[in-house]
């Protein structure tokens, strides 16, 4: 017999589910933000250090929650284009009542 593997489920700690919440309300607003903007956004900011969050970042990518756009829309950026966090179709069919999040 053949195990195929399953994919891992999207965990939805109270931590990511903050991070979607401001993302999702950004994105109703009509705009995306940076991590260190949302790092200024959320709640636990200040206990939860920017590597910490970065780490939340790629886990919630990793499970295609969110995707990065890159631009230059809000001023430039030392290193060129800066990266912005954007609600993917997936996260909307899985986290289904943004709102409600």
């Amino acid at each position: 017999m053949v195990l195929e593997a399953q994919p891992i489920d999207f965990n939805k700690t109270a931590k990511q589910m903050e991070i979607m919440r401001v993302i999702f309300k950004a994105a109703g607003e009509g705009k995306f933000l940076s991590p260190k903007e949302l790092h200024k956004l959320i709640a636990h900011g200040a206990e939860c250090k920017y590597p910490a969050l970065i780490c939340s970042i790629s886990y919630l990518r990793r499970h295609g929650m969110i995707e990065s756009v890159y631009g230059d829309d809000h001023g430039p950026h030392q290193y060129g284009l800066k990266s912005y966090l954007k609600p993917t179709p997936k996260a909307y069919r899985t986290l289904s009542q943004p709102s409600e999040i």
